[in-house]
């Protein structure tokens, strides 16, 4: 998902405003007895631009030309795909015998000088579980505890 972080730049937005260009996404993810239900939006300074039911998602706002985001959708449905493989994997691993809700969301902003600010936090049932650094390309574990998930994770 983290090529979606450069959607705003790969539109060609952001550099020649008098504010920042912030594009932010939420995917949230049910996950019970090795299924996942998706669902989640995007939103490009604050209008809703993407919805995300299942394996489907809409583009709201014409921000990319039809062939593009025809791509786009494959991508992202590939990705979901995976998504899910990799959910099935862990539960044949690890069965958990209730439901999980795994929260993604992530962004940047673009500023008028070039520079750009980037997100990619990760919670699972509410709490603070993984973020990435996009400076340093890092990921750094938040969870407050031992958990399954987060042990697997490691």
């Amino acid at each position: 998902m983290l090529w979606l972080l450069l959607l705003c730049g790969a539109l060609g937005c952001g550099a020649d405003q008098a504010a920042p260009l912030a594009f932010t996404m939420l995917q949230r993810t049910r996950v019970s007895k090795g299924s996942s239900v998706f669902w989640g939006n995007a939103s490009l300074d604050g209008q809703l631009s993407h919805l995300l039911e299942g394996f489907n998602v809409t583009q709201v706002l014409p921000l990319e030309p039809p062939d593009a985001w025809a791509r786009r959708q494959q991508d992202v449905a590939t990705y979901l795909v995976y998504f899910g493989q990799l959910v099935k994997l862990f539960s044949m691993e690890r069965p958990i015998n209730y439901t999980q809700m795994l929260c993604c969301h992530l962004g940047c902003r673009l500023f008028p000088d070039g520079t750009a600010h980037s997100f990619y936090e990760v919670t699972l049932n509410g709490t603070a579980f993984l973020s990435f650094h996009v400076p340093n390309a890092t990921w750094q574990r938040r969870w407050p505890g031992k958990d399954a998930v987060a042990t697997f994770a490691e």
